[in-house]
């Protein structure tokens, strides 16, 4: 699967005039918790031409998808939207540090040198995006499924529910190290 998802980004490249710089497994997969029936979520991370960049007339989508691919899921970030979104919430550095099939050194010095920077880390603002996570989908997935009409939640929804506060607690327990 993993030539196919590469194959797919090559051609991503081409259709859509960008570089890809970093892609990586995201979802269940990632998670460690896939079953035989889910599918592959890939998020990637790409460059326009330097030109897009600083014309400002054009007005460009910072975010492309593609299902063409059966059974793959690609969502992929402009680097500019994905260095805003390292500062906003967690998402951005679940792709960095999920299991990758694709990156360019550049990239990940740069991301590495983010993260790696106390100045920058938003651990606080990493919190408050988990225990959204974890409150958006009990009341989305759990409580309102089974209060409003006796269906029983999927066990992965639990899961969602369950990773995203382990993940607050990790970070609030561990901020001494992570900093």
């Amino acid at each position: 699967m993993k030539e196919k998802i590469l194959q797919q980004l090559k051609v991503i490249e081409e259709t859509k005039d960008v570089r890809v710089l970093y892609a990586s497994e995201a979802g269940s997969r990632a998670w460690g918790y896939d079953s035989s029936t889910s599918d592959y979520d890939v998020k990637f991370v790409y460059a326009k031409p330097v030109i897009e960049y600083i014309n400002i007339s054009k007005k460009e989508t910072d975010v492309i998808l593609d299902d063409s691919l059966e059974n793959v899921e690609f969502h992929g970030w402009d680097i500019k939207k994905f260095f805003q979104l390292m500062g906003a919430g967690a998402g951005a550095a679940e792709i960095y540090y999920a299991p990758h099939y694709f990156y360019t050194r550049t990239f990940c010095s740069e991301v590495h040198g983010l993260i790696n920077n106390p100045m920058f880390l938003p651990l606080n603002t990493w919190c408050m995006h988990y225990r959204g996570i974890a409150k958006n989908n009990y009341h989305s997935y759990i409580k309102t499924k089974e209060l409003m009409n006796g269906e029983e939640p999927i066990s992965k929804k639990y899961i969602h529910v369950m990773r995203a506060i382990v993940n607050d607690r990790h970070i609030r327990e561990n901020r001494e190290r992570l900093i």
